[in-house]
C-alpha cells in the first residue's frame, strides 16, 4: 500500500481579492462549438477530491493569475499617475495663458 492520501483544505477565497467576485458553487460547462450538454456541476460539501498533481497545477496557475493581476493593477496605477500629472501640467499652462490674456485685456482697456 501507498502512503495515505493527504488533505489540504484550500477555501477559493483565499484566492479572491477586490479583482475577483464571489465564487459561485454551481459551475456551467462552456459552450463548445454548436453542442452544449446542458449539465451543472454541483460542488460537493465535502469539497473536490483532486489528485495531487492536479492540485499543483491549479495552485501553481492561480498563483501565475494573481501575480498578472497584481502587474496589470500596477501598470494602471502608473498610468492614472502619468495622465494625473500631465492633467496637472495642461491645467497649469492653460491658467497661465488665462492669466496672460486677462493681463493684456487690462493693459488694453482705457
Amino acid at each position: 500500500m501507498g502512503p495515505a492520501p493527504q488533505t489540504i483544505s484550500l477555501n477559493y477565497k483565499l484566492f479572491q481579492g477586490s479583482h475577483v467576485s464571489n465564487l459561485p458553487t454551481t459551475f456551467h460547462l462552456p459552450h463548445w462549438g454548436s453542442s452544449s450538454s446542458g449539465v451543472d456541476l454541483q460542488v460537493p460539501i465535502t469539497g473536490l477530491h483532486l489528485s495531487h498533481d492536479l492540485v499543483v497545477r491549479v495552485v501553481h496557475l492561480l498563483t501565475d493569475e494573481s501575480q498578472a493581476l497584481n502587474v496589470t493593477l500596477e501598470e494602471i496605477h502608473q498610468v492614472q499617475a502619468t495622465l494625473t500629472s500631465r492633467h496637472t501640467v495642461v491645467d497649469a499652462v492653460l491658467n497661465a495663458l488665462k492669466a496672460r490674456i486677462a493681463e493684456s485685456q487690462e493693459s488694453l482697456d482705457p
